[in-house]
């Protein structure tokens, strides 16, 4: 009987290292912390800025993003309240499944695989969408929207800077400006995070 086929590193990353998932991203975790607390020390980020604990209810790949990600939301200053930290924690979650739904459309030899075949009552054959897939697809959609509320790509993180460099300035308001005048007259409240700014009048279910 023939050996199976080595896989590559490649595929062993896409299919999330089946049979030795939790020694290598416990590993990767710990070189994350390492690297922060290096960080700390060499005066890099204050020590009131780290990042908090990771929810108990993320596994493994989201407690590595809740590491990798959060830290540079602290840097920026983006993320303060409890709250926020709770939807980045529904954010990294949301990352972690769409990586499982990917593992689970790659094939052997590494291919994408985006539909099935399967026999029908005659004995034929229909090609079918990869239900995987196709919630993949459905997933990133909401990843897109978390992306930019965080201001994790380079649209939302320059509406984000521009709106932040706006408040309390003499000049033009931003649309959604906070400190506009609310209805009615009334005083509009300052959001207490840059979050708050990029997000005034917009919220994620």
């Amino acid at each position: 009987m023939a050996r199976p086929r080595k896989k590559t590193a490649e595929l062993e990353k896409a299919q999330g290292y089946p049979g030795r998932r939790r020694a290598r991203t416990k590993a990767e975790i710990a070189a994350i912390e390492r690297d922060a607390a290096a960080a700390g020390h060499a005066g890099a980020e204050p020590r009131a800025a780290r990042v908090p604990p990771a929810p108990e209810w993320l596994d493994a790949q989201g407690r590595q993003l809740w590491l990798a990600l959060g830290g540079d939301l602290v840097r920026r200053q983006i993320v303060k309240t409890a709250g926020e930290w709770q939807e980045f924690g529904r954010y990294v979650h949301h990352c972690s499944l769409w990586g499982k739904l990917r593992a689970e459309c790659v094939t052997p030899t590494g291919r994408l695989r985006t539909t099935y075949t399967t026999v029908t009552a005659a004995g034929g054959k229909r090609k079918l969408p990869n239900p995987s897939f196709n919630q993949m697809l459905q997933l990133e959609t909401r990843l897109k929207d978390y992306e930019d509320r965080f201001g994790l790509n380079p649209a939302s993180r320059t509406a984000l800077l521009m709106r932040i460099a706006n408040v309390g300035s003499g000049g033009k308001a931003p649309p959604l400006d906070p400190d506009a005048p609310a209805a009615g007259g009334g005083a509009a409240v300052k959001p207490s995070s840059p979050l708050g700014i990029l997000n005034t009048g917009r919220r994620l279910n």
